[in-house]
């Protein structure tokens, strides 16, 4: 599970910063179960590629929240 919390220092940063809004906190858990992922995919499946593409395409989105906590809604 993931969370966001609204972050007030983005005040008066630069236009780029001032977009983050939020800043996204991973529970254990979450980060349990994402390098689990990745371990299997490296590991399990011998497929070092996929499982560094795997991260990303996971970490990415999620990471956009913080600019655009609605997207997707």
């Amino acid at each position: 599970m993931v969370y966001t919390r609204r972050s007030d220092k983005s005040i008066g940063k630069t236009r780029r910063k001032e977009r983050k809004m939020y800043k996204i906190i991973y529970t254990k858990r979450a980060k349990v179960e994402l390098e689990n992922l990745y371990n299997y995919i490296y590991f399990n499946l011998a497929n070092p590629i996929a499982a560094k593409r795997f991260k990303i395409n996971i970490i990415k989105p999620i990471s956009n929240l913080e600019s655009f906590p609605y997207m997707g809604n």
